[in-house]
């Protein structure tokens, strides 16, 4: 049985392309790579920090060191399920992405600092450095929080060759929030219809295809940050903070 890889080390590059440019470049890569573990999916995110929201405020200014805390799953996830823990660092332009998996309501506590002690139960060395990564960066920040929930559609292709090499496309990226009055979820577009957000994955620079793609194509890389989007769009200066409500499950 092959085993996940909880552990990343690799240079993100992004890019906005449109949907037709996006359904072309993924015809040209299936020359060169196949759809990975995940393929298609509904990706679900749920990020964490200060309460005056210091981490992603601190990363929209674009330091050389900056890091993200997050629960991430695929589809839907009730309490007992396994979803990701992750802590994801960058430092002059590498990410560094470390992970855990847990059950959904066991990271939403652990998060919150409520059962510790039964969660590094077990544990190996590896996870158990995680783990006790993100319990100082809680004790560090005074505490974080939930700050946004963010659901998006990718497709993800990894390299056949070049296995260093990965390619998603996520399209209709929403923050989803909930009414303090009606109690009812809203999802609010992060990145224009019929825009897609490619990232490209890689250890190395871009394979000669896809630097031939963009060059035709006149697509130059850029900067996005969902969370930030988020933030930028919905919950700076928001007055009703209380519509991002904690969310339980079970």
């Amino acid at each position: 049985m092959k085993m996940m890889k909880d552990v990343f080390k690799r240079r993100e590059i992004k890019y906005v392309l449109t949907t037709k440019q996006a359904a072309l470049l993924q015809q040209i890569a299936s020359k060169y790579m196949v759809e990975d573990k995940f393929g298609r999916s509904n990706v679900k995110s749920i990020y964490f920090d200060t309460a005056n929201h210091v981490l992603i405020r601190r990363s929209l200014e674009k330091p050389l060191y900056k890091e993200k805390f997050r629960i991430r799953f695929y589809g839907e996830a009730d309490a007992g399920d396994d979803v990701f823990l992750e802590i994801k660092k960058k430092l002059k332009h590498v990410v560094y992405k470390r992970r855990v998996k847990l059950e959904y309501q066991e990271a939403l506590d652990f998060m919150a600092g409520k059962n510790d002690k039964q969660v590094v139960e077990n544990k190996g060395p590896k996870e158990l450095q995680i783990l006790k990564e993100l319990q100082y960066a809680r004790d560090f920040y005074g505490g974080l929080v939930q700050s946004a929930y963010i659901e998006y559609d990718r497709i993800a292709l990894a390299g056949i060759e070049d296995k260093n090499l990965r390619l998603t496309f996520d399209c209709n990226i929403c923050m989803v929030s909930q009414d303090s009055n009606s109690g009812k979820t809203k999802s609010h577009r992060i990145l224009p219809e019929g825009k897609v957000l490619l990232e490209v994955k890689t250890l190395n620079g871009l394979p000669l295809w896809l630097r031939e793609f963009m060059g035709k194509e006149h697509i130059t890389k850029g900067s996005f940050s969902k969370y930030g989007e988020a933030y930028r769009k919905y919950i700076k200066g928001s007055s009703d903070y209380a519509i991002f409500e904690e969310r339980r499950v079970g």
